[in-house]
């Protein structure tokens, strides 16, 4: 599996756990929550996109304190609404160490669209993260699959 791809999985996994995304026609509130996946803080985002599926976002290795926006205000502040973090590319080696984002069909099957690094976005890996993120083990999906169908 791809290593970005895992760390979906494993953020899935930890959003059904929690009873944030069900495997249903459940509607699902939109918000993001501060984890611990593979042992690094992290945040998790999801939002209902509609159509049953759930864009979910993942910052791994995530320093809120070390982000540049998290303490502006008005619209230049991180407030976890978007795919990948606010700030410039050029200063997610400061406070992240991957970013992927990806989504749970839940209309035709419970599936995390595309196949290996098929359809994920807004990715970021840096490159001292590289051999890390391989060496983690691969998490089996919760009642979902790890790869399925794209739907337009």
């Amino acid at each position: 599996m791809n290593d970005l791809r895992n760390l979906l999985v494993a953020a899935t996994n930890k959003l059904i756990e929690e009873g944030h995304v069900r495997l249903d026609n459940t509607p699902v509130q939109n918000g993001y929550m501060i984890t611990e996946l593979f042992g690094k803080t992290s945040a998790i985002l999801f939002q209902d996109i509609g159509y049953n599926e759930v864009r979910i976002s993942v910052w791994w290795d995530y320093n809120h304190d070390a982000h540049p926006q998290a303490k502006l205000s008005g619209s230049s502040r991180e407030e976890f609404t978007t795919s990948s973090p606010l700030a410039k590319k050029s200063a997610y080696p400061k406070f992240v160490n991957a970013v992927v984002s990806g989504w749970l069909e839940r209309k035709e099957g419970f599936y995390l669209q595309g196949k290996g690094k098929e359809r994920l976005f807004d990715t970021y890996v840096k490159q001292s993260a590289k051999p890390v993120l391989t060496s983690l083990p691969r998490v089996e999906p919760n009642g979902f699959k790890a790869e399925g169908k794209f739907h337009f």
